[in-house]
């Protein structure tokens, strides 16, 4: 895809007027500001939104153009001023855009849906498109039964996937653990036995600047505090049928952490060898894990390998729970393993 030329054919404000020669040259991909006008020897070039700070970024002093290559790309949909120094010492100015190519909205899902156990440590957010980042505090707001706005309910950490799609929501742990502060003092984020609501706000762009344009509202249920580790025993496998290439079927007892899943389970063959799997499927609430296999399943006994650092909902793994006091005895050996059989 060619650059975007924007020809610039008046100045703002007090700044002298661009000539009708002079053109911003911007790529699809945001990733520099090309200013195709004489410059000062001592030229500087700044790029910022109309309502916003100077980006950071580098600048490059050609003899016919100044260059600006921003640490972060310039957001699609977003309007821009250009200001730079021309040879006479006087300040040009001159506005561009950076005109979105794809004018579908976002939209977002929660994960798990819930309910939730009252001291949940975190929720996902599923975007449909990646999303403008470092202003979730602006974007989210949690009420409790009544509608009332609940102060303070999360974390300042933003947690994005590698996409840009998914966003951690972490519930402070200061108001989710029992005992510290922050939860003596101003009680925690969600109350068991209450319904609460987790409001996105509409106004919150995704990188091409397009907005969700409606609040999205997700109403869940926080039920009785969870302060157990999961158990494998209580987990239930539905073995394939040997020589098919059906997939093998986990329900867990209670929900895990659902983004944790695709990765923490493996398959140990009969011969002592972990198994490709294919196609592995978590379910959205964390109740239950498939995976099929690309070779027909041979019989015999196989095992279910779960790490150890897998969590429910509350932040309690395997391994341990998320609140451990430590004047009483430690956990004791847990085992991480599941064996079941594929009959001939």
């Amino acid at each position: 895809m060619n650059p975007l030329t924007w020809l610039i054919a008046a100045g703002l404000g007090a700044a002298v007027t661009a000539s009708d020669a002079t053109k911003i040259i911007l790529p699809p991909d945001g990733s520099r500001v090309e200013v195709t006008a004489p410059a000062a020897k001592d030229a500087s070039l700044t790029i910022r939104p109309l309502r916003g700070p100077a980006l950071l970024g580098r600048i490059e002093v050609l003899p016919d153009r100044l260059v600006f290559r921003p640490t972060l790309p310039l957001l699609l949909g977003q309007r821009y001023r250009a200001e730079w120094k021309a040879p006479d010492g006087a300040w040009c100015r001159a506005e561009f855009e950076h005109p979105p190519h794809d004018r579908a909205r976002p939209t977002v899902q929660m994960a798990p849906p819930g309910p939730l156990p009252a001291n949940a440590l975190k929720v996902y957010l599923h975007f449909s498109k990646p999303m403008e980042q470092g202003v979730f505090l602006h974007c989210l707001k949690l009420l409790d039964a009544s509608g009332t706005e609940i102060t303070g309910p999360f974390r300042e950490t933003e947690l994005w996937s590698p996409d840009g799609k998914r966003l951690t929501v972490w519930f402070h742990p200061g108001r989710q653990k029992t005992g510290v502060n922050l939860n003596t003092d101003e009680g925690p984020a969600l109350r068991a036995g209450e319904r609460h609501t987790l409001v996105v706000s509409g106004v919150w762009r995704d990188t091409t600047g397009i907005p969700l344009s409606k609040d999205f509202r997700f109403r869940f249920l926080a039920g009785p505090e969870d302060h157990e580790s999961p158990a494998l025993t209580t987990w239930k496998v539905k073995p394939p049928r040997a020589g098919s290439r059906a997939p093998l079927v986990v329900t867990f007892a209670e929900p895990l952490d659902p983004a944790m899943l695709p990765d923490a389970l493996t398959v140990i063959c009969p011969s002592g060898e972990a198994l490709r799997l294919s196609e592995v499927n978590p379910s959205a609430d964390g109740n239950s894990w498939t995976a099929a296999s690309p070779e027909p399943w041979q019989p015999g006994t196989y095992e279910l390998l779960a790490n150890p650092l897998l969590e429910d909902l509350a932040g309690n793994s395997l391994a341990r729970p998320f609140e451990v006091n430590l004047a009483e005895e430690a956990p004791g050996k847990r085992g991480f393993t599941l064996e079941w059989t594929v009959a001939p």
